[in-house]
């Protein structure tokens, strides 16, 4: 469950330095960074392989950690 603390800390950093963002305004920032993420991953949340589907979660996470951040 560590992604979606990172997700969660990085909410809280972009809250303190930009203000608060609306629901709106988060969900725009997710859609936009999961419609830009590499195809890879996201065919690998699907996966049989249990390895490939976590990496694929950290991956998201990642990206969608970083588009809040912004």
């Amino acid at each position: 469950m560590r992604r979606n603390a990172d997700v969660i800390l990085a909410f809280g950093r972009m809250s303190s330095q930009c203000g608060v963002m609306t629901a709106d305004d988060i969900s725009a920032r997710i859609a936009r960074a999961v419609q830009h993420a590499p195809e890879c991953p996201k065919q690998d949340l699907v996966s049989k392989d249990s390895v490939a589907r976590i990496r694929a979660e950290d991956t998201l996470a990642a990206i969608i950690a970083a588009a809040l951040k912004e």
